[in-house]
């Protein structure tokens, strides 16, 4: 899971590069919502070590989620520019 969230950001990344007006906001904010996450299991892991591990597949299965809600977006986006060429 850890490669694939390395390459879920770093497409991001490019998608924030090649595109600008909404989708690149879309393209910034959820990886610094991966790092927010991050940060909040963190500090919420020391005191009770049992739900660290519960939190750890929550916060998996949301990275993986936000990523194919961001393809969807990415594929408006194409569509939509697709729209103008014509």
């Amino acid at each position: 899971m850890f490669l694939s969230v390395v390459f879920f950001v770093l497409a991001m990344i490019f998608g924030a590069f090649a595109f600008g007006g909404w989708f690149r906001i879309i393209s910034i904010a959820i990886p610094a919502s991966y790092i927010l996450l991050a940060v909040l299991r963190f500090a919420t892991a020391a005191p009770a070590a049992g739900t660290a591990q519960l939190l750890v597949g929550a916060q998996e299965r949301t990275m993986a989620y936000s990523f194919l809600l961001w393809v969807m977006a990415l594929a408006v986006h194409l569509l939509l520019l697709l729209q103008k060429v014509e």
